[in-house]
């Protein structure tokens, strides 16, 4: 039901937490690297801004209360990971890519 991915040093591009979100399973991380620009905190997954186990323990422990006692908003963030890991499908940027190689200006 969570995705829990306590890295602790910068994170390149986490394609471990596009491949949860895609499946719809919320992620935990901390605020390392790309995660910020992979999740946007309480939308479509969650972040842990401070270093620590304790941090990271301590929000844990707010999103499994979430998933008891306020399970639709729980599914609300499961619904827009989905979503969210759309943005980073290989179609889209071949689209992307291809646009730009067969643009005028580019040749």
């Amino acid at each position: 039901n969570l995705f829990v991915h306590p890295v602790r040093c910068n994170e390149g591009f986490g394609i471990t937490l596009i491949e949860a979100m895609a499946a719809g399973i919320p992620c935990i991380t901390f605020l390392k690297g790309a995660t910020g620009e992979i999740i946007s905190d309480g939308k479509d997954g969650f972040l842990v801004m401070e270093n620590g186990t304790e941090a990271f323990a301590e929000r844990l422990n707010d999103v499994i209360g979430m998933y008891y006692n306020e399970y639709e908003h729980f599914l609300e963030v499961s619904e827009n990971a989905i979503k969210r890991a759309w943005d980073f499908d290989v179609r889209k940027y071949v689209e992307t890519l291809d646009g730009y190689l067969c643009s005028e200006e580019n040749y």
